[in-house]
Formats: C-alpha cells, sequence, structure tokens
C-alpha cells in the first residue's frame, strides 16, 4: 500500500486507471515509474517529489514502530535513486527523527490507538482560518494558542488540511492518504485537535480505508 503510485492514487493525484497504464509501461521499459507518469503529464514534478518523500519516510520510519526485533544499518558504496525528484535523508536526521517517534508514539496511541478510528469536528468548521506564515513558522498556533482575538480558530497549513478531512466518516488512515501528510505528522497533529477539543471521537471505519 505504501508504494508509489497508491501513494499518488489515494492523495487524489492520479486515478487508477492511469496508473495501471503507466506500469504496464513499465512493465516493457523498465523505467522509473514517476518518469513515467511526470513524463506523460499524468502528475506534476511536484507532485511527483512530494510523493517520493512520503513513500520513503513512511517506509523508514515505520520501522521505529516495531515492537520487537533489531535494527542494523549497513553502509553502501552506491545508491540508485532518482536524483532528480529526491533528496537522501542522513542517517542523523533518521536517527533522531526515530528517537522522537519512539518517545511520542506511546502518548499519541493512548488516544489514537488504531487507524481505523473515526473522528469528527466539534468547533464549526467556519471559525478555521489559516494562520500567516509568520505565525506558522513560529508555531504559535499550536499546542495551545487556539483562537486570535476575533475568535476565530488559527491553524497552521497543514493542520488546516488535516481538520478539513475530518468529517465523521473518513478513518485516520484515510486523512493520512489524503492529505499527503506523513503518518506521524497527521496523527500527532490530530492528537492536538483531541486535546484543544477541536475534534472528537466518532467511533470506528471499515476494514477497507481506501477512498473513491
Amino acid at each position: 500500500e505504501d508504494r508509489l503510485g497508491n501513494v499518488l492514487v489515494k492523495q487524489g493525484k492520479l486515478s487508477r486507471d492511469r496508473l495501471d497504464e503507466a506500469l504496464a509501461v513499465q512493465k516493457q521499459t523498465l523505467q522509473r515509474l514517476g518518469h513515467i507518469l511526470a513524463g506523460g503529464s499524468s502528475i506534476t514534478s511536484r507532485d511527483l517529489r512530494d510523493a517520493l518523500s512520503i513513500h520513503v519516510s513512511q517506509i523508514v520510519f515505520r520501522v521505529f514502530r516495531w515492537r520487537d526485533g533489531r535494527y542494523q544499518f549497513t553502509p553502501s558504496e552506491a545508491a540508485d535513486y532518482d536524483r532528480e525528484n529526491f533528496a537522501p535523508m542522513s542517517t542523523d536526521f533518521i536517527l533522531m527523527e526515530g528517537i522522537r517517534m519512539v518517545d511520542e508514539w506511546p502518548i499519541i496511541e493512548k488516544k489514537i490507538p488504531s487507524f481505523n478510528m473515526v473522528f469528527r469536528p466539534v468547533v464549526d468548521p467556519a471559525l478555521i482560518e489559516v494562520a500567516s506564515g509568520s505565525e506558522a513558522e513560529s508555531g504559535a498556533t499550536s499546542r495551545g494558542g487556539a483562537a486570535s482575538a476575533s475568535g476565530r480558530i488559527r491553524l497552521t497549513p497543514d493542520e488546516e488540511r488535516v481538520f478539513r478531512k475530518v468529517d465523521g466518516v473518513r478513518t485516520v488512515q484515510a486523512i493520512i492518504d489524503s492529505t499527503g501528510i506523513a503518518e506521524f505528522e497527521a496523527c500527532r497533529i490530530l492528537f492536538d485537535f483531541l486535546n484543544r477539543n477541536l475534534i472528537g471521537p466518532y467511533g470506528r471505519g471499515q476494514a477497507d480505508t481506501s477512498e473513491e
């Protein structure tokens, strides 16, 4: 489910039929799927870069949620990757983010124990506004500063994207898939919304969380 094509389909950037066509071309030509899709104008270069970043980070950082097992990092002389559309993550960055996830996931899981959970907004969506660039960069909207002087609720652009997907129907997994925000960050935002009483639990969804 984390393959690049599925990431693009879940984000609504690509149709399933077009993905199947591109996979058929890939099978014949052995080209990278991203080059086929971008070259055929099925997606933009920005779409490809964003999807690759999410695709790789999901695979790498999900390892840090393993309940048991051992980690082994093996250096390599060279790695084959799409140099035009992807910037490799450093080992230091991976380890630092991994440590943060190991610390914070257990806390988040107390309120979001399953990606099959469904939430609904408990504030009027009309009150939501996107914070200015300076506010978003400073993090002034997160974990406390919820309302402006006018009574409207300021969210960062990523927070606003997640909030708009909370509708009492989509599961947590469907929200992650459709926003294109990394799994951990999307759950951290939902956890913050719960603490700020912006959303509330609304049961569980179906086992199949894919969106049409």
